[in-house]
């Protein structure tokens, strides 16, 4: 198979470019390795190589590396054509990206340096490897900088934990509700730290008590159906969040993977305030420091990492890769990452034993939410970019291949991760419910551009002259369009209700929220176009939903009711 779908662990046509290339438009990157051959020579041949290999190092110093006499002193007339590649040139590769395994990661106190292969630090250690001939020398384990405490936070010395018994639920409740979706934690090597959390007569990890608090506050978030502070209502989990907040510091010089996690859970919790700014850039410094610690690139690890280390690596790299695509989309931003600068394994349980998988829950879940996260790109880039020569390909056209991708992701959807209609509620767990609320998501996402278009060209707002497209028939393909982003919000309208029903739905959840406000936005304009009882009813469930949630304290439902409210008038 070629480097990329071996990387991408999926199945290679062996075409050269491959079909899986071709169909994501990588065609240029489907490399297959070089394979060695042996090869039977006889003693006298490879003596004779050996005698010619001897006299040509006794020739000039210029042609030993392959240079032309004629061009040391610089070009002249005879200098030959870009476009004319010298025989010894066409093996020449780039000897920094030639050997992807010596991207090389060992846990050797103090922690390690990932530098990417453009750094200047990074160049000089290659170039000292081929000049010493071995790279087990030392290395810089960190860069030298400046510290001072007064670069740091303040931080508070003085907490409060809860009850014990009440601290284990709390992290149960969080394994529940985002466990399968997002890794947040490892279980076990998680709940034994919170043991000795509470055993230990002194603290010295800030960076844990802190991620331990914000898990509290999201336990709370999920769990808690109403909370109150004197006569005003909260979020729940607050206390818990405030108490984080006061622990937290910048180490961004000293960043580890412990570290992301805990920014991952402080831009989750911040949906639920309704800091979508501050969620969005704790995502995005996640992002960051993951890079300077290689997490998105398919590094060959020293034997003292252990199995369970690695597999935390790429799930904590996923699910960062994930959740900054997530809140990225929720802001409409650029995509910050390109996926072919990543090339890190997806997560899976299977070289790790029956014990070592205790620490983790399937990876299923969290694969499909990152495939679902690399098409998110894709709508950012080509339905909401901004236009450029590399689009100039029609819209519609663009519309159509991210559908198929989508329609591609439910296809190979395991049936564990699917809504089964003939059982009542049609969904497992709530995760699956989730998940399903992401794609419908991703599709009014990427379709509702081409409702809108239908929407103006059958609604001329007062005061304005007709458009001359008006007079023109809309397309069979776009009316279809269109009408898979309203059939899609009807969807999300049923799912949503079905979670009320079910008690399963989150009372002060951001994304619950969001999702109801998005597919309301379909259904409202969908019955202006064509009125009727059951989008109408719709709305009102949805209206209710929103207002119901706003009232119990959810401050993005407040927003949303807002909005709505604007829109209605």
């Amino acid at each position: 198979s070629c480097h990329r779908c071996h990387s991408h662990k999926i199945k290679c046509s062996g075409e050269t470019p491959c079909r899986s290339c071709r169909k994501s438009n990588n065609s240029t990157q489907c490399v297959y390795p070089v394979r060695d051959r042996k090869v039977v020579i006889s003693e006298s041949y490879l003596k004779k190589l050996e005698e010619e290999n001897t006299s040509l190092k006794r020739a000039s110093p210029s042609t030993s590396i392959g240079i032309d006499p004629k061009l040391e002193d610089g070009p002249t007339d005879t200098t030959p054509a870009e476009n004319d590649v010298d025989v010894r040139e066409a093996d020449v590769a780039n000897p920094l990206l030639e050997e992807p395994g010596r991207n090389r990661f060992e846990k050797k106190p103090p922690k390690p340096l990932y530098l990417g292969g453009a750094a200047c630090s990074a160049f000089g250690t290659r170039l000292r490897y081929y000049v010493k001939g071995n790279d087990s020398m030392p290395q810089p384990r960190r860069m030298v900088c400046y510290k001072h405490r007064g670069l740091l936070r303040i931080a508070n010395t003085e907490f409060q934990l809860p009850n014990k018994t009440y601290a284990k639920m709390l992290v149960q409740v969080v394994l529940r509700f985002i466990g399968p979706d997002f890794h947040i934690l490892q279980r076990k090597s998680f709940m034994r730290r919170l043991e000795e959390t509470y055993t230990a007569q002194t603290h010295e990890d800030p960076v844990f008590l802190c991620r331990l608090f914000v898990i509290f506050a999201l336990g709370e978030l999920y769990s808690k159906k109403t909370s109150m502070t004197g006569s005003r209502r909260i979020v729940p989990g607050t206390g818990f969040f405030l108490q984080a907040m006061s622990l937290f510091q910048d180490l961004h010089e000293e960043a580890d993977v412990d570290y992301i996690e805990t920014l991952l859970v402080i831009s989750f919790y911040s949906h639920a305030l309704n800091r979508k700014n501050s969620a969005y850039t704790y995502a995005g410094l996640a992002l960051r420091l993951s890079l300077t610690l290689g997490l998105h690139r398919n590094i060959t690890y020293d034997k003292s990492v252990s199995p369970i280390e690695i597999e935390n690596r790429r799930r904590v790299w996923w699910t960062v890769y994930a959740f900054d695509r997530i809140c990225t989309s929720k802001l409409g931003h650029p995509v910050m990452l390109r996926d072919e600068d990543i090339d890190a394994p997806l997560p899976s349980l299977e070289h790790l034993s029956a014990e070592l998988q205790e620490e983790f829950v399937d990876a299923s879940q969290l694969v499909a939410n990152v495939k679902l996260a690399r098409i998110t790109g894709s709508i950012l880039d080509h339905i909401y970019g901004i236009p450029a020569a590399r689009h100039e390909s029609n819209f519609v056209r663009n519309v159509h291949k991210i559908l198929n991708d989508l329609k591609e992701w439910d296809a190979t959807l395991p049936n564990s991760l699917r809504l089964d209609h003939t059982k009542s509620p049609p969904y497992g767990t709530r995760p699956i419910a989730s998940l399903r609320l992401h794609f419908n998501q991703c599709i009014i996402l990427t379709t509702r551009t081409i409702l809108l278009y239908v929407f103006k060209y059958n609604i001329q707002p007062a005061g304005l002259a007709a458009s001359p497209n008006t007079t023109r028939p809309l397309s069979q393909t776009t009316i279809a369009l269109s009408d898979a982003c309203i059939q899609t919000a009807r969807s999300s309208n049923k799912l949503l209700a079905q979670l009320w029903i079910d008690g399963a739905i989150a009372t002060f959840g951001y994304f619950d929220a969001h999702y109801i406000f998005s597919s309301t936005i379909v259904l409202l304009m969908a019955n202006i176009l064509n009125p009727n009882e059951a989008d109408k009813d719709a709305i009102d469930l949805a209206w209710s939903l929103l207002q119901t949630m706003a009232d119990d304290g959810n401050l993005p439902a407040s927003e949303y009711c807002e909005r709505l409210a604007l829109l209605q008038k």
